[in-house]
């Protein structure tokens, strides 16, 4: 009957809340690797909730001849939760760097009340919103000295952020972080703690 819907709109919108929609994890891991042309430079793993994402060659892919694939050299276009991903650099390739992309999309249920300014009734509306997010990996190599990748993550329990350098080069990397000197040694990975407050904006620069 309208009464009982009138009481079920009017419980609808004492009950409703504002919330931020939900979103769907996506995150490459790590979102920087290094090495020599002619190598498979990887892996980069998907880390994400949906059930498929797509994956973007290098924007120059065509003129570079850099392409996005599995360990056996097979291009990739879509991948799901724990796939790895490498960058196929052609052997013949000048230093440099390229970077990969991946996409989620996803339908996310919602809910809003609509009410008027007067004596109107409250409409309830259900249905459902496109969700997207996307995530992006950098490749660096060199022909000869160090090849780096630097990757930067939160470390709530040590009250920083890991800046983490891997260096897959012939040479030893040297790099200046937050005033002090680091040398990763060829072959090896380093990690170093930059102390940062509890939602402190941060932006390091690496020299």
């Amino acid at each position: 009957s309208d009464k009982q819907a009138e009481k079920l709109a009017d419980w609808l919108q004492r009950s409703a809340r504002q919330e931020k929609e939900p979103r769907t994890s996506l995150t490459l891991e790590p979102a920087a690797v290094s090495g020599r042309a002619g190598e498979l430079l990887g892996p980069v793993t998907v880390r994400t909730a949906a059930g498929q994402v797509s994956v973007s060659p290098p924007v120059d892919a065509a003129a570079s001849g850099v392409q996005v694939t599995d360990k056996k050299g097979a291009p990739v276009t879509e991948a799901s939760d724990g796939d790895r991903l490498y960058f196929a650099v052609p052997k013949d390739a000048a230093d440099g760097t390229a970077s990969l992309s991946v996409q989620a999309t996803t339908s996310v249920p919602v809910g809003r009340a609509f009410a008027g300014t007067g004596r109107t009734q409250t409409q309830i509306l259900a249905g459902s919103s496109e969700s997207t997010v996307s995530a992006r990996a950098t490749a660096t190599w060199a022909e000869t000295g160090a090849a780096p990748a630097v990757t930067a993550r939160k470390n709530c329990a040590k009250g920083g952020v890991d800046v983490t350098a891997a260096n897959r080069g012939d040479e030893p990397f040297t790099f200046e972080l937050a005033g002090e000197e680091h040398t990763v040694a060829a072959g090896e990975t380093s990690t170093v703690t930059v102390p940062v407050a509890e939602d402190q904006a941060y932006d390091f620069t690496i020299t």
